[in-house]
């Protein structure tokens, strides 16, 4: 199920791209080419080896390109996710690593396993959320923005032979914070499966870029946003997030999530998890998740308490 709801004021910002033609081969396009469908550049491999490495991993195996189809995700954009910044570990409902050393950060990458999420609510309650993305900004305390892409996962009612029914949806969903969420209905995930994300951010400059790829269905997709009125990327963070939106009661249950390759950086300069710091989601009653660095590429986080 998809909640997401067409409202064309709301998506102005956002593009979507053409699928390129029969034949089109991602490893010999010229750059202009991979642009023009909203793919990311073809890095230098000996310029540039650990990108290129990265680049070769997600085009590996031929993949299925599908224009996005956009709409507007409430549950997603009616929250704000930069709430209660500390001014040591950033906004308080973030766990997992965040990166400054090595900015200004024009890109960032991960893979992931989608993983399972669970909970319930009364049928009369709202919607309740929870992301797992990459990002770029949103750390520092003078910077109000904060650009994002990933999966949400949303707990919703719906009615079955006259009863309230609760269930958890799963999609793509991108964002340049505080334009508002918009998730791409033709590109079905589900846990268990596996995704990266890419989202560039060249500077200086108002416009980014969103590469999705599903490896586990072979599906790929790109989405384009311009930035907010009056916000430009900063690129001073890099992230690897599991987010508890602020509009949400509580962290909804999740199995263990794994963001693995986890790098970021400038086309010319890249950086892992060496200097990263690990944050966590805290309740009433402590941290209610765990989140650890594993190897300098790999942040695990585990779902401790719902609050």
């Amino acid at each position: 199920m998809n909640r997401g709801a067409r409202h064309p004021e709301r998506l102005g910002r956002y593009r979507s791209y053409d699928p390129p033609p029969a034949g089109f081969d991602p490893h010999t396009a010229p750059d202009a080419v991979l642009l023009r469908h909203g793919l990311p550049r073809r890095p230098d491999p000996e310029r540039e080896p650990q990108l290129a490495r990265i680049w070769k991993r997600v085009f590996a195996r031929p993949l299925t390109y599908l224009k996005a189809e956009l709409k507007v995700e409430k549950a997603m954009s009616d929250r704000n996710p930069l709430r209660d910044k500390d001014p040591v570990f950033g906004p308080v409902g973030w766990a997992g690593a965040i990166v400054r050393q090595g900015q200004p950060f024009t890109w960032v990458f991960a893979e992931w396993v989608i993983p399972q999420v669970t909970g319930h609510k009364h049928f009369w309650e709202a919607d309740i959320p929870i992301g797992f993305w990459v990002g770029i900004d949103g750390f520092t305390m003078n910077n109000d923005q904060v650009l994002q892409a990933g999966i949400a996962a949303v707990l919703s009612t719906s009615w079955r032979w006259f009863l309230p029914h609760s269930v958890i949806g799963y999609w793509v969903w991108a964002e340049w914070w505080p334009k508002g969420a918009v998730t791409v209905s033709n590109f079905p995930v589900e846990p268990g499966q596996t995704v990266s994300f890419v989202v560039c951010a060249p500077q200086p400059g108002d416009f980014a870029s969103v590469f999705i790829a599903n490896a586990s269905t072979g599906y790929g997709t790109s989405v384009g946003i311009d930035a907010p009125e009056g916000t430009t990327s900063e690129g001073d963070s890099a992230e690897w997030i599991v987010e508890k939106p602020d509009n949400a009661k509580v962290l909804l249950q999740f199995s263990p999530v794994t963001f693995n390759d986890c790098w970021a950086g400038k086309p010319n300069h890249i950086v892992d998890l060496g200097s990263a710091f690990e944050t966590n989601i805290v309740g009433a009653s402590g941290n209610l998740t765990d989140a650890k660095i594993m190897q300098p590429n790999s942040v695990v986080v585990t779902w401790k308490a719902s609050d």
